[in-house]
């Protein structure tokens, strides 16, 4: 899947409804503090990619907190996708497609409260008649009894959900088909989730494939490790410094007591025998 246009409101500097197409080459131009950076951080927020998370400041001056908006269009969409671990499908057969024939997935939050939550839905070209509005967020339960009293059951796979929506589609006379979103189906880390059925798509180009997994992982950014604290010990070259020190009193002993008075030179003596276990000499008695 390819992006072919982003869609902000409501955030930042984006107030209004603002449509920026994509393609292979995007590049972004203007000057500092014009939203440029505005809109790589929408993309990360929606496709929770870890480095941006969305906060209540994030919602535009003036605008209304509770309606923010990121939204992206796709297009080169996959010719098929599985529900149910082994039921094939396509995105047409689900109605998940807007007038364009790409895929259109919104995020709104609701920026009002201390932490934002997002309400993931479709807009796209979906049935709107009675019996046929709410299929595809109808569990396995419900759709075999839907089956059931419209004698269907020979016309689809009662182990597939798929196959028994699109029986309940085609028997349908008018489905009366709008574009509106479509609520209560959630996309995350690349994946459809409706009910109990989940969607694997290919892997975005942003994204990095995870060989270990079936399904696109999202991209978490490793942070460094904080570094930890070392108590800091205390280097023996003080104590070396100090037998040196005693040394110099061993070999001029006279000129160190110049000077000093009788509580330095008993000092200085005892100093001096102590360094005899160091150094393997006493020092002259006549001369201390």
């Amino acid at each position: 899947m390819l992006i072919k246009a982003i869609i902000l409101e409501n955030f930042r500097a984006y107030k209004t409804r603002t449509v920026i197409p994509a393609s292979d080459l995007t590049v972004f131009i203007g000057k500092n503090d014009s939203g440029k950076s505005t809109i790589l951080e929408a993309l990360d927020i929606f496709f929770e990619g870890g480095t941006v998370k969305i906060e209540s400041a994030d919602a535009s001056k003036g605008g209304d907190p509770k309606n923010v908006r990121i939204a992206v269009i796709f297009t080169e969409l996959p010719p098929q996708l599985v529900l149910d671990s082994n039921a094939v499908t396509t995105l047409a057969n689900e109605y998940l497609l807007n007038a364009d024939g790409n895929l259109e997935i919104h995020k709104v939050f609701n920026c009002a409260i201390q932490t934002p939550k997002a309400a993931v839905f479709a807009r796209a070209v979906h049935p709107t008649a009675k019996d046929a509005a709410d299929t595809l967020q109808k569990v396995q339960k419900d759709l075999k009894a839907v089956i059931k009293d419209k004698g269907l059951e020979k016309n689809c796979n009662q182990t597939e959900n798929q196959s028994m929506r699109y029986a309940i589609y085609q028997a349908h006379p008018g489905l009366q088909l709008l574009h509106l979103p479509v609520v209560q189906t959630a996309f995350a880390s690349g994946s459809l989730r409706q009910g109990g059925d989940r969607a694997r798509f290919p892997t975005p180009l942003h994204q990095p494939a995870n060989p270990r997994r079936t399904d696109p992982e999202p991209l978490r950014d490793r942070l460094p490790r904080p570094v930890p604290r070392v108590t800091r010990r205390r280097h023996p070259l003080p104590q070396v410094h100090r037998i040196r020190r005693h040394a110099q009193i061993l070999r001029h002993p006279g000129r160190r007591m110049i000077g000093k008075t009788a509580k330095q030179k008993k000092a200085l003596r005892h100093n001096s025998w102590v360094d005899k276990r160091c150094w393997g000499s006493a020092p002259d008695p006549g001369v201390l």
